[in-house]
Order: C-alpha cells, then structure tokens, then sequence
C-alpha cells in the first residue's frame, strides 16, 4: 500500500497515471481517480497541491494470496486547475478510510477492490 500511494501521489504531481493504474485492477473503483487526472492532464491541467498523506495502514484477514489494508489517509486542500487556467475543483481536503481488497502477482501486491469505510 506505500507503493500504492507513492504512485498515487507522484499521478497528482505529474500527471502520469500507468504506475498507479499497474498497481490496480481495471475494474478497481480507484481507477476513477487515474481517469480524472489523466483528462485533466490531457487538456494541459494539473492538480496543485493534491495528495494523500498516510497516518495509518493496518493490514489483515491475509490468506494465501490475498489480503485487505484499511487505510487512513488526510487529503490537505488543493485546487485542480483545468487546462485554460480556471479553477476546476477548490476542495477543502477531507479524509480517507478505505479497506482495501489486494491479492498478490509475482512479487507485487495489486488492489483488487477498494471500499469506503466513512
């Protein structure tokens, strides 16, 4: 899950969303955000000052080749800025709690599913 939002966090500063989309399913509800941040991208945007910082990742229920990770993340305010400079989104921040459902390929853990918890 460190790699996960490092990946996360490295999308929001450049834009470039295949680290995270490798680290994740197609049918993940957390692709939602790689599509929002790759169109924004596209259009010659950015998000500014967007990113999850970790407090908390408890992992559990492991068996064999699949596990879950809740995490707890704060989202500080950010701004994302569409490609003719308007101000898309002013958000406030807010907070992250999701249990996330991961299963093992190789060496790497992949989430699966991702479940809100707030």
């Amino acid at each position: 899950m460190v790699a996960y939002f490092e990946a996360a966090n490295e999308m929001f500063r450049t834009g470039d969303v295949r680290e995270l989309r490798s680290l994740s399913t197609d049918g993940c509800p957390c692709r939602k955000i790689t599509r929002s941040v790759e169109r924004i991208a596209l259009e010659g945007g950015r998000y500014n000052g967007t990113r999850y910082d970790v407090k908390k990742i408890r992992v559990h229920d492991i068996e064999g080749e699949t596990g879950l990770a809740e995490v707890i993340a704060v989202v500080p305010p950010y701004r994302v800025i569409g490609g003719d400079g308007s101000i898309v989104e002013d958000s406030p921040g807010g907070r992250l709690h999701t249990d996330f459902s991961l299963f093992r390929e190789g060496e790497q853990w992949i989430v699966g599913n991702a479940l809100n918890l707030e």
